[in-house]
């Protein structure tokens, strides 16, 4: 099968509900970023008082990435189409459906790093 014609209610719901879970998993990750930076930065500030520079302080952590704007170009070209229904090729049903963009996997996997941690 190369494509698949969805309805465009059912589609714009499971794009926000990806965008929704996308928005929850970045919460949770700059949560737990902003304080390991805080924890890391304040560790960096104790050294340099201690030694007078810093030796082995992880400040240089990779921030969180929030993937909400590309969510909300999809939404906004679902919501102002005129068709009721929408024809997805296998890559686009792969994407908006099953959740699987490339730039969501990356957000993923950089998310995740915080989210995971004990």
């Amino acid at each position: 099968m190369n494509s698949v014609k969805i309805n465009k209610k059912e589609l714009l719901q499971i794009v926000r509900n990806n965008r929704e879970e996308s928005a929850k998993e970045y919460s949770e990750a700059n949560q737990e970023y902003e304080r390991l930076m805080i924890e890391n930065l304040g560790e960096a500030i104790n050294e340099i008082k201690t030694n007078g520079r810093i030796k082995d302080a992880d400040i240089y952590l990779v921030p969180p990435i929030d993937s909400s704007s590309c969510y909300d170009k999809i939404i906004k070209m679902l919501e102002i189409s005129v068709d009721d229904v929408i024809e997805l090729t296998h890559e686009q049903f792969s994407e908006y459906v099953l959740d699987n963009l490339p730039w969501r996997r990356y957000a993923k996997t950089t998310n995740q790093k915080y989210i995971s941690r004990p």
